[in-house]
């Protein structure tokens, strides 16, 4: 399900700032995608088929 980069901090309770500087490292190795990169507020994130992998991965 697509979030802002505020939505993921409420939801784990993580200070936007560091939601943010992960982000980036998440999108690096391509385990997430930013639908609307060139806004400035309410960027949209989603998990990649890879991002997908690794978290269904991680859950069995």
């Amino acid at each position: 399900m697509p979030k802002t980069i505020s939505e993921i901090a409420k939801t784990i309770n993580i200070d936007i700032s560091n939601v943010s500087r992960n982000i980036k490292d998440l999108e690096k190795l391509s385990l997430i995608s930013i639908k609307n990169k060139d806004s400035k507020k309410g960027k949209i994130i989603v998990l990649t088929k890879k991002g997908l992998t690794l978290v269904y991965d991680l859950i069995n």
